[in-house]
């Protein structure tokens, strides 16, 4: 694209035009809680189980709409019931892991672990492409997925401060 083109493109700056504004809002809740367990191994090194749960449950509210004129630092929506963009998209997610830690020399120890995963995502709402129709295109589409993960940790203790690993 040309130099002049950008320029020709630039927003208008006359504090007598309202000015676009594009807000997002995000509430966002999480939870996790874990159990530990030590023991011994045969060996007689001491070993570690580790499980636990997580819940998250977030929100992003997205709105695009015009704001007042004038040439104040204000970024609010101003009439919320003009706005181009409405959309909600709430997402939950649910996991469960495991883990545990076989301490096999001193030196030396190999993890595996496994986590089971739940998301469900959601977008609902409506954008209006032509401001003057005001014509809303609604939206909404939900995607829900579930899988396992899972993975193996190697570690080795060089020094008291240097450390090798490997995970998959």
């Amino acid at each position: 694209m040309p130099f002049t083109d950008l320029i020709s493109n630039v927003p208008s700056t006359n504090p007598d035009i309202p000015r676009t504004m594009l807000n997002d809002v995000y509430r966002n809740y999480y939870m996790e809680a874990r159990f530990i367990h030590h023991y011994m191994l045969i060996t007689g090194l001491r070993s570690s189980f580790l499980s636990g749960i997580r819940f998250y449950h977030g929100n992003t509210h997205r709105m695009q709409g015009y704001n007042y004129t004038g040439s104040d630092a204000d970024f609010s929506v101003r009439n919320m019931d003009s706005l181009q963009i409405d959309y909600h998209f709430p997402s939950w997610n649910l996991a469960a892991f495991a883990e545990n830690v076989f301490q096999i020399t001193d030196k030396f120890s190999v993890t595996p672990g496994v986590r089971y995963e739940y998301i469900q995502t959601n977008g609902i709402g409506y954008t209006i492409t032509d401001t003057t129709t005001g014509i809303k295109t609604f939206g909404n589409e939900g995607h829900i997925g579930s899988f396992p993960l899972f993975g193996l940790g190697l570690d080795y203790t060089i020094s008291g401060r240097t450390d090798f690993y490997a995970n998959i």
